[in-house]
């Protein structure tokens, strides 16, 4: 029986820990192979790492527009989008990554700013600006796998001058309509691949509270549950989906973080009318890239044609969430073909 002070949107995102975009491991030692660079979130302010991949040693660099990349879940580290980063780089680009606060590398910066549990979402939003007003407020290009398709909606709400393109990679839609029936579509995947017919939705372990979720053994018990029974569906080969799920251990994600960040978003939502009104605002550009295999597809691409202008639409084959492990061949030149020269 599931405990009913857990709710079904509470249930579904914690069930979306480990699916969108697996971390580094949580307290340990990072997996991002380029060196860490290190600024201050404010003047009082801890600082948080990130990593730059630039023809110059410095985050200045007049006139060039700077790629940041947005890792799924919430609360995965992006470790794993750092082959996009060197494609990108190899490209000409200036491309960042980065651990949100209070994730992967970054922390124990959640805990220098409070000793409670503060809205996450602001955070993240400081922790993105504070970035970009280092870079001399470069014309910003925000790449947003997953998740982090709404966070690079969520940052440009606040900052809408700041940003010039949206680069979305398997996103989530603003309403989020593409993840109805999410748990059920697990479920029947997996039992069509494996044959196992336990649901992966029955978290009955999975403590109400939000505080007693961040326990090391809460998140680790479901980590694992996570990484072994469903990650591997985010893949049209699940052998290569296990293969890639075998990188990672319980210390990789932050169910808590997780469930927070998803229900902080469903009470200030992105709404389709605010999009289309930054779209109209100047030079704005939004791409659009999926695979046609992805759990959100056919529906997220259905309604956001339908309710914001998308100036390319990008269809990969034979791949689903994670194109750049699935068909890079495919996948970079068309990400390539979409951003603007360096």
């Amino acid at each position: 029986m599931k405990r009913e002070g857990f709710t079904l949107w509470g249930r579904l995102a914690a069930l979306l820990v480990g699916l969108i975009a697996p971390m580094g491991a949580m307290g340990s030692a990072s997996n991002y192979e380029s060196p860490a660079h290190s600024l201050a979130l404010s003047e009082s302010g801890p600082a948080f790492r990130f990593h730059l991949l630039s023809s110059s040693s410095s985050i200045e660099s007049a006139g060039s527009p700077l790629v940041l990349l947005l890792g799924g879940g919430p609360g995965f580290s992006s470790w794993n989008l750092e082959p996009i980063q060197k494609r990108l780089h190899q490209a000409g680009h200036s491309v960042v990554s980065m651990d949100m606060i209070g994730i992967g590398e970054n922390v124990e910066v959640l805990n220098q700013l409070s000793g409670a549990t503060p809205p996450i979402l602001p955070i993240w939003i400081r922790q993105i600006r504070a970035l970009h007003q280092a870079s001399g407020e470069r014309p910003l290009i925000l790449v947003g796998h997953s998740w982090g398709a709404l966070m690079a909606m969520l940052y440009t709400r606040e900052y809408p001058e700041q940003v010039t393109q949206w680069v979305l990679l398997n996103p989530v839609d603003p309403e989020r309509k593409a993840m109805q029936g999410l748990v059920e579509m697990i479920d029947q995947r997996r039992s069509r691949l494996t044959g196992q017919t336990d649901r992966t939705s029955e978290w009955d372990d999975w403590p109400d509270d939000r505080e007693e979720s961040r326990s090391e053994g809460s998140e680790s018990r479901l980590a694992e549950r996570q990484l072994m029974d469903v990650l591997p569906t985010y893949f049209a080969d699940m052998a290569q989906g296990r293969r890639y799920a075998a990188q990672f251990d319980a210390g990789d994600f932050r169910p808590g973080l997780n469930v927070q960040a998803w229900q902080e978003y469903a009470a200030d939502p992105i709404g389709y009318d605010w999009v289309r009104n930054w779209q109209n605002q100047g030079n704005r550009r939004v791409d659009f890239i999926e695979c046609d295999q992805d759990y959100f597809m056919p529906t997220n691409l259905t309604v956001m044609q339908a309710s914001m202008t998308l100036d390319s639409v990008t269809v990969l084959k034979a791949c689903a969430h994670f194109p750049w492990v699935e068909q890079p061949q495919t996948f970079y030149p068309a990400l390539l073909s979409v951003l603007k020269q360096p």
